[in-house]
């Protein structure tokens, strides 16, 4: 049950429930295969405020744990539902994964 892919849409409804729905990753190298989405939605019941921010990004895991970049953002409870991790928690790891991101790119800029 391993998930490597790209969070193509969140919807949320007013109650916080909602789903995210994937597309594979894209290749990291030139020449190999990107990662697989593993299934096309997970579903959640409850999120945090600014779950919206994973529209776009890369996330992975596997049968526990939803992870985006290092970070854990969600337990996984069966094949496609998932519960966040505290809110607190799950902005930790926005703020991480961009901080990360803005690391590359200035190592891309620098050369």
């Amino acid at each position: 049950m391993s998930i490597d892919a790209v969070v193509s849409l969140v919807m949320v409804s007013k109650d916080r429930n909602g789903t995210l729905d994937f597309i594979d990753s894209p290749s990291r190298r030139l020449g190999s295969s990107g990662g697989i989405a593993g299934q096309d939605f997970f579903y959640f019941s409850k999120c945090p405020p600014n779950v919206a921010v994973l529209a776009g990004l890369e996330i992975w895991g596997g049968d526990s744990s939803i992870l985006l970049g290092e970070v854990k953002i969600a337990d996984r409870e069966g094949y496609n539902r998932i519960v966040f991790c505290e809110d607190e928690k799950f902005d930790f790891a926005i703020k991480e994964y961009f901080r990360k991101q803005a690391g590359k790119l200035a190592e891309v800029e620098n050369g």
